[in-house]
């Protein structure tokens, strides 16, 4: 069990904690570290291969790309409260996340069918589009990553289980 911080300032570390069952914010007080619930996870295994959190910050927070036995999820943290909802979709292994350069997350992940997606946030909305796909294997491990440039080109990786290669797509704009 690794208990370092994946996200820190002078006042709060972000860690996941899955073989807890969840998410939890880690902060001090009083020269003592107290752990708060950010939420549960529901119904998955928390060593099974693909089951991953992913954490960037942005201007606003912490924000946090987790899936469970609903499917992929996300929480973002205003200073004050956190905010989880669920990305339409199932599976979620090998999620990644990343913020684009105003701070709007952008998730990949790969679906129960084998469909590598990428879910990005445009305000209240998400909007999804299809990066590949592959046949899953059991016995495999299954990762994604995603990366946005500047000028919007987006960057989406993963390892393909049944070809065992390394893929990249690119692509540019919104949707």
């Amino acid at each position: 069990h690794d208990s370092r911080p994946s996200f820190s300032s002078k006042r709060a570390a972000i860690r996941p904690v899955l073989e807890r069952g969840g998410v939890v914010m880690v902060s001090t007080k009083a020269d003592a570290w107290v752990e708060t619930p950010i939420v549960k996870i529901r119904g998955w295994c928390a060593t099974c291969d693909g089951v991953r959190t992913s954490i960037r910050v942005g201007g606003t927070g912490p924000v946090i790309a987790f899936a469970d036995a609903d499917g992929p999820s996300i929480a973002s943290f205003d200073g004050i409260t956190w905010t989880t909802g669920s990305l339409p979709g199932d599976g979620g292994y090998g999620i990644s996340l990343t913020l684009d350069k105003g701070g709007a997350p952008l998730v990949s992940y790969v679906t129960r069918s084998g469909t590598i997606t990428v879910a990005q946030a445009d305000g209240d909305r998400w909007t999804f589009v299809e990066a590949g796909s592959m046949k899953l294997s059991v016995s495999g491990l299954i990762a994604t990553g995603i990366a946005v440039d500047d000028n919007g080109t987006r960057y989406v990786t993963w390892y393909d289980t049944g070809t065992k290669s390394v893929k990249l797509a690119t692509y540019k704009g919104g949707g």
